[in-house]
């Protein structure tokens, strides 16, 4: 995504957070939030439909929108919110509506297999905002839009005795020059200060004068449009000063499969949404290596994605760096967690993790990969590496386009370093995964 497009969907995106927050009726925590508008049903739905674009969408952040939790908001990410509907009628002169808001992120675990998307419980912004909106599209210029309508209490429609009306800001706006997802336009913040009521002077009074509801109704008008126009310039300061990684890639389509290898015919680990952004650990022609959280990584293709710049102007045609076949490897991380797997040696045991990666990107054979992971793990002393006295077993993750894990127990490394098993032994004891990665390199015994 690019970062011009990626700055103005955050601005639009936090200026209405802020004008969601505004007002807040302090009972608004229950599920979900209904209010009754003094219309007609046919009035009330076709409010809706001018505002249904904007019922849905990403979330900037969590905090402020979600109710009791379990476990800390910062290991959530990628927020996303979707309010839904229900019409009906009210009172005998009145139309109820009544909106429910779901609200997803996904969440990481220290546990890749527990990470996923997970349904959060809203605590009634989101509901509270949408019926807000709805009220002033119905009864335009008028607070009555706002009034104890989760009572179940029509709204009184605008009075008409004054040809003076104060509109209130929109919720629905968002910063001046800057453009809503989906194409909405949005209005300029209000005028502040002399001019709002040199305009409002200029529009004409009724007789008799103007009355003191409607003065302190533009004064409350004038200091909220001072306040959202001096949040705007700190947004504005924040968003020049923010940092973003610049090697994100972001899908194009809600529903694009990620894939466990760059096949078509692979196994598709889960479904991404439009708009999440991974980090790019590899390009290989026409399908790019992403980190999805943690030691979690997946394949997708590039056609799905929305490139950064930098990697967008590469060459898409796949490049064999290394003609004359020969392959050296490199070892990019080391760590110390707990065995994802369900090798039956290791489940649940704490394992010492060897990341490496062939140079250049080059394709490697199952041989070429055994034959570093013996190398690796007959020189080097896993149990003696920090944090990692409680290790148990090991495990060598090949970051390749056909990628593929060893995974072995110390015991079983301990005999290959001393030579007291031979290489087809040592290498049937281990998880090969898949094995069909490594079988080519394997020699009878």
């Amino acid at each position: 995504m690019k970062r011009a497009k990626r700055e103005a969907c955050v601005t639009a995106v936090v200026a209405l957070v802020l004008l969601v927050c505004r007002a807040m009726p302090a009972a608004a925590q229950g599920m979900p939030v209904e209010r009754t508008y003094a219309h007609s049903q046919e009035a009330v739905e076709r409010a809706l439909d001018q505002i249904r674009p904007t019922m849905k969408g990403k979330l900037p952040m969590l905090e402020g929108f979600v109710g009791a939790m379990d476990q800390p908001l910062e290991k959530y990410s990628s927020p996303y919110f979707d309010c839904t509907t229900k019409v009906g009628p009210g009172s005998p002169a009145g139309t109820a509506v009544r909106v429910t808001a779901k609200i997803t992120a996904w969440y990481t675990d220290s546990n890749p297999a527990r990470s996923g998307y997970r349904t959060l419980p809203s605590n009634g912004r989101l509901e509270s905002d949408l019926l807000d909106r709805l009220g002033e599209i119905l009864d335009p210029g008028s607070s009555a839009g706002r009034s104890g309508a989760t009572s179940g209490q029509s709204s009184a429609p605008s009075s008409p005795s004054s040809s003076e009306t104060v509109r209130l800001p929109n919720p629905n706006t968002a910063l001046p020059g800057r453009p809503m997802p989906g194409g909405v336009s949005l209005a300029p913040l209000p005028a502040t200060g002399g001019a709002a009521r040199d305009s409002a002077a200029g529009s004409g009074t009724a007789p008799g004068g103007e009355t003191g509801a409607t003065e302190a109704q533009r004064a409350q008008t004038e200091q909220h449009a001072s306040e959202l126009h001096t949040l705007a310039l700190n947004l504005e300061e924040i968003l020049r000063n923010q940092a973003h990684p610049e090697n994100l890639a972001a899908v194009r389509r809600s529903g694009t499969p990620v894939f466990a290898k760059p096949l078509a015919s692979a196994q598709v680990l889960f479904s991404a949404e439009a708009g999440d952004e991974f980090q790019i650990l590899d390009v290989q022609g026409a399908w790019i290596h992403i980190q999805i959280s943690g030691a979690s990584r997946g394949w997708m293709r590039r056609a799905d994605l929305e490139m950064p710049e930098g990697f967008a102007a590469k060459d898409e045609t796949p490049v064999n760096p290394n003609p004359l076949g020969v392959v050296s490897f490199r070892m990019t991380r080391e760590t110390v967690s707990r065995f994802p797997g369900d090798w039956q040696p290791l489940r649940g045991k704490m394992v010492k993790v060897f990341y490496v990666e062939p140079a250049a990107g080059a394709a490697t054979s199952g041989e070429e990969k055994l034959e570093f992971a013996k190398s690796l793990l007959t020189s080097k002393e896993p149990d003696a590496t920090p944090g990692a006295d409680a290790a148990e077993g090991v495990v060598v993750v090949f970051d390749s386009a056909d990628g593929g894990q060893i995974s072995a127990t110390l015991a079983d490394v301990k005999e290959l370093r001393e030579g007291r098993i031979a290489d087809a032994v040592f290498w049937h004891r281990c998880s090969l995964d898949p094995r069909e990665t490594f079988e080519e390199g394997e020699k009878p015994e």
